[in-house]
């Protein structure tokens, strides 16, 4: 599938049962045989990696993109939706591997999704088979790295249980910076939601999340903004 979506990053989480390496598989024309640059390195199952694709100087500007998965010692793969590769986008596409060593699959998740409604705290509920705690993940700019706020979180809490993160006892993130949930997995992968709020000092909105799955192989997702007192 051909996306009409500018991107600038690919990122991919591997679970897959291998060991792989994101490249980016690009092509100039939609008939065109496509060519494989640039490479994170080899990482395991459970950890996530991401391509910075202006980094690559050799790929050119609005080129049809998207994730190949260097498999060691098995099957590479590829995904099938194409993105326009663009220097001045802010965007990041979302891929997954999955499979064994004998077939993989690599597939679009996501790509980040901004919403208006500012917030000023993150609910996560956890339906996943792991105990985990709730942080705040941020950045400025929506092309900038995201950071961790690692100064507040909850507690930890199990599967079948909620927690919210109040932000405002924070002070070094200003309003207007992009925020979303990060789950930090006891024994696991942490992992954080691609869907992202401003954020607005004393707003009495949250905005909740869900997490799913079993350990290095979750999902966090995107519920609802709720009103909150």
């Amino acid at each position: 599938m051909y996306r009409d979506i500018k991107i600038s990053k690919i990122e991919l989480k591997n679970a897959s049962g291998t060991v792989c390496s994101l490249e980016c598989y690009y092509k100039l024309g939609k008939d065109d045989k496509p060519k494989r640059i640039g490479s994170t390195g080899n990482f395991p199952l459970g950890q996530i990696k991401t391509l910075d694709l202006k980094s690559l100087k050799d790929l050119p500007e609005g080129a049809w993109v998207t994730a190949y998965s260097n498999v060691s010692w098995g099957a590479d793969s590829e995904s099938d939706d194409w993105f326009i590769y663009s220097k001045d986008a802010d965007l990041t596409a979302f891929f997954s591997i999955s499979g064994t060593a004998f077939k993989t699959y690599t597939s679009f998740v996501s790509e980040d999704l901004y919403h208006e409604e500012p917030v000023s705290k993150l609910k996560l509920n956890n339906r996943a088979g792991a105990t985990c705690c709730l942080f705040c993940y941020y950045k400025i700019n929506k092309d900038d790295t995201p950071k961790l706020l690692a100064s507040i979180c909850t507690e930890q809490f199990p599967i079948g249980q909620s927690a919210t993160l109040n932000i405002d006892y924070n002070e070094n993130i200003p309003d207007g910076a992009w925020v979303t949930a990060y789950v930090d997995v006891m024994l696991g992968t942490p992992l954080y939601s691609h869907v992202w709020f401003p954020y607005k000092r004393k707003e009495k909105k949250c905005a909740e999340y869900t997490t799913k799955g079993v350990i290095n192989l979750m999902e966090v997702e995107f519920d609802k903004v709720e009103d909150v007192k």
